[in-house]
């Protein structure tokens, strides 16, 4: 299926990343968190935080053999629920299943999703409204033939279940998923009209039903993120052809495209409210070039590059989560100077409204994927896949 074509370059920008220095290393609520997609694998062991350390490690679940597990997003509902989710080795290392897994305040345990019948599928994104209101979109897939199609599962409280999705190519999928309310979600990816080039997909929920909008104008294009802060306002990113970055916005009627100057990989929005959206990825121009972390802010009337001091090449944001417009955290990689230059670290960024700071955590010189991040007031979640390909979780309490 062609969703591997699409993640290559994320995959390329991580493996960058590793062999750079010391190793590699919606509604406006802090319960829904927008997920990277896979980023590649993880390597040696975390350091031990010490016990005043804000951000400790927490041990995971894993089904199966554990090589292989690994999460690709995270939902703080609150301090005795939370959700993460992403995938499982059900019948290979490569050939995955769904996996979910429930944190209940005290330790992390699997809950059980449908099984699906294609060799391999797997969870990207999970958007919360309520602890009886979670949904996570991912995709499932043939990898000896181009085919597919979109995923999403819905847990009402008790049991996770299978939602109908709409196909309308030959090979669909879905990478990120946001809530407005429980009648209506946004969820967005791409499609295979033919075998010759994707378009964007996005689904729209109404509380009954999923109806498909295929966006046939936007050839090569894939859209990897969606963000809704309300019923008449939305935005999606993604990336068209080579090197063009492609934005989407909903107005109540219609998505049209709005203009951006930047040219970036865009693969998690999060915001509080239209006139405060966060987009984040990377830039990234081939193998000539290190990947470097890119940072957008929508203040209601334009996207603005946000930089960072000290956060510098080769360097990549994966996930975002805004609580409040002086309250938002990023976790991502990169060379953090001076403290870590020359290596390769993972990192933890929090906002207070008038700078990011980088906030140790016990996998800053890098052993680990960071996939995702989820934040409450005073409390985050970071997930990912571990040294041992196991999945990965760390969590943050305010000190």
């Amino acid at each position: 299926m062609k969703m591997h074509l699409n993640v290559t370059t994320v995959l390329a920008a991580v493996a960058i990343l590793a062999a750079c220095g010391g190793g590699l290393s919606g509604q406006p609520s802090p319960m829904n968190a927008y997920s990277a997609l896979p980023l590649g694998p993880a390597l040696g062991p975390p350091q031990t935080p010490a016990r005043h350390d804000p951000w400790q490690l927490v041990k995971s679940a894993n089904e199966g053999h554990k090589l292989g597990n690994v999460l690709y997003a995270v939902a703080d509902i609150s301090s005795g629920d939370a959700w993460a989710v992403g995938a499982w080795p059900a019948r290979s290392p490569y050939l995955t299943d769904t996996l979910a897994e429930h944190w209940n305040g005290t330790k992390w345990a699997i809950v059980r999703t449908p099984r699906t019948l294609m060799p391999t599928a797997q969870l990207n994104s999970i958007a919360a409204m309520a602890s009886n209101a979670v949904w996570a979109a991912g995709y499932v897939e043939n990898p000896g033939c181009i085919c597919g199609h979109t995923l999403v599962d819905h847990w009402n409280g008790s049991a996770w279940t299978r939602l109908k999705t709409p196909n309308p190519g030959i090979a669909d999928f879905l990478a990120g998923i946001s809530a407005v309310s429980a009648q209506e979600i946004w969820a967005a990816g791409d499609e295979w009209p033919n075998q010759g080039y994707d378009v964007p997909l996005i689904l729209r929920w109404d509380g009954k039903q999923w109806a498909p909008l295929v966006l046939n104008q936007y050839q090569l294009a894939t859209l990897y993120s969606v963000y809704a802060p309300a019923h008449n306002d939305a935005w999606a990113f993604g990336f068209w052809g080579c090197c063009t970055t492609l934005v989407l916005r909903w107005n109540g009627t219609s998505w049209t495209r709005v203009p951006f100057a930047d040219t970036a990989q865009i693969i998690s929005l999060s915001g509080t409210s239209s006139s405060d959206v966060w987009a984040a990825g990377y830039y990234y121009c081939g193998s000539s070039c290190n990947p470097e972390a890119r940072l957008f802010h929508w203040d209601g009337v334009q996207w603005m590059r946000v930089y960072i001091y000290g956060f510098q090449a080769p360097s990549l944001i994966s996930g975002i989560s805004a609580i409040a417009p002086d309250d938002v955290w990023f976790t991502g990689y990169g060379t953090v100077f001076p403290k870590w230059q020359n290596h390769i670290s993972n990192v933890t960024y929090h906002w207070n409204g008038k700078k990011w700071s980088d906030v140790m955590n016990p996998d800053q010189i890098g052993c680990c994927v960071l996939n995702a991040i989820s934040a409450r007031a005073d409390d985050a979640w970071d997930v990912g896949q571990g040294g041992d390909k196991d999945t990965f979780t760390m969590h943050y309490t305010a000190r």
